[in-house]
């Protein structure tokens, strides 16, 4: 919008004001009007601005975005977990390990003295039974082949043939075994090779190659085996008194899908759906059940299950604390930082049994003084399960 002039001159104000000072009061409250109308675009347009600016800044440190969402504009690497002052490497106590010789080896290789070191006379023909010894631990790799004879004998009483059976497990003439099968499973599913590498991996190591058919089948063998036992631990992770929950996306067959996941420090249940909220949530069928204590990072569809408790990450928090200390440059988010780590550090059975219960009641106390100031500076922040829409991570708790 252009530079527009004033309609009156200085001198002529002063004579308006002298000869029609209504129509002066009338200009001064139009003016006043304009003024407030132009402070609130004002606001609102600041906010925006801030807003993208956010988004602009999230990546996976400081939000809930994953890595690979980063792209080529990786933030500079900076671990979440503070320096425990402790030097690298084995710490004082650690019982460490090391090759030690086996008193039964697999192969003994045996060398002797072909001829006399002082006199050069040969030695082939004089015995010698004292030696020193050393081993050499080494990776062999191969695929070895089991071949069965089920061998046919002929009754010398009614001369009937009879013919002897093979394993339940030798089903074919020419099959894989449960090591080859078993190694291909660990490599796809645990290690995450892709078909054919896990194909050429096999290949390089033992000459032998397998098509990724045989992957595949190895995979579906394996999961109908586990069927009884994915439904063992399904019922058990019902029944625990806390479970972390957690959801990704992941393609199969070239279609987006939601991988959602059930854990506690003992076991991991994965559920894969066609979608990534309430819905496949439902078919998970953990959620609608559970009745202990539901952590997750917040996504709206998590309260749509209110008959658990709920509790939120603090990775979550402290990723969104970080955004708030790079973005809006709020020094509180620090003090809340510094809160959570010590309380994490006293809370796992690795440092200690439990928080006691003045220690509790410290962290609590601390953490509503943190909270406190933060209200003097965001006095509007929303409550946490308002879910993914929620653009100010000021307003998370």
């Amino acid at each position: 919008m252009a530079h527009q002039p004033a309609p009156w001159s200085r001198d002529e104000l002063f004579g308006l004001c002298a000869s029609d000072p209504e129509r002066v009061v009338d200009f001064v409250f139009d003016l006043w009007d304009r003024v407030n109308s132009l402070t609130q675009q004002v606001d609102t347009l600041t906010q925006k601005v801030a807003d993208l600016e956010r988004q602009v800044h999230q990546n996976s440190r400081n939000s809930r975005k994953p890595p690979s969402s980063d792209g080529y504009q990786k933030p500079a690497p900076k671990s979440l977990r503070k320096k425990s002052g402790k030097p690298s490497g084995g710490q004082i106590g650690h019982p460490g390990t090391r090759l030690e010789m086996r008193d039964h080896p697999d192969q003994i290789v045996t060398h002797r003295p072909v001829a006399c070191r002082h006199c050069g006379e040969p030695l082939e023909a004089n015995p010698s039974s004292a030696y020193d010894r050393r081993q050499v631990f080494d990776l062999v790799a191969r695929i070895e082949v089991t071949e069965h004879r089920a061998f046919t004998a002929i009754c010398s009483a009614c001369h009937h043939e009879t013919a002897a059976e093979f394993p339940t497990e030798v089903a074919h003439p020419v099959q894989y075994g449960p090591g080859v099968k078993a190694f291909l499973s660990y490599g796809s599913t645990y290690q995450l090779l892709p078909m054919e590498r896990l194909c050429d991996f096999l290949e390089d190591l033992t000459g032998h190659r397998v098509s990724e058919g045989t992957v595949y089948n190895a995979q579906s063998a394996l999961s109908d085996r586990l069927a009884t036992y994915d439904q063992r631990m399904h019922a058990r992770l019902a029944q625990e008194p806390v479970l972390h929950f957690d959801e990704t996306g992941i393609r199969v067959a070239g279609r987006l899908h939601g991988l959602h996941s059930a854990s506690t420090p003992a076991l991991t249940y994965y559920h894969v759906n066609r979608h990534r909220g309430t819905l496949a949530m439902a078919a998970m069928n953990l959620l609608p059940i559970f009745q202990g204590v539901a952590v997750h990072d917040g996504l709206a569809a998590y309260w749509t299950f209110a008959q658990c408790l709920h509790g939120l990450c603090n990775a979550h928090h402290e990723r969104e604390l970080n955004a708030v200390l790079e973005n809006d440059h709020q020094a509180w988010a620090s003090d809340l930082i510094a809160h959570l780590h010590p309380l994490k550090r006293n809370s796992v059975p690795a440092f200690k049994p439990a928080v006691s219960d003045t220690g509790w009641r410290h962290w609590v106390h601390s953490y509503r003084m943190s909270l406190r100031s933060d209200r003097w500076i965001f006095p509007h922040s929303r409550p946490p399960h308002s879910g993914c829409g929620q653009t100010n991570p000021c307003g998370h708790r």
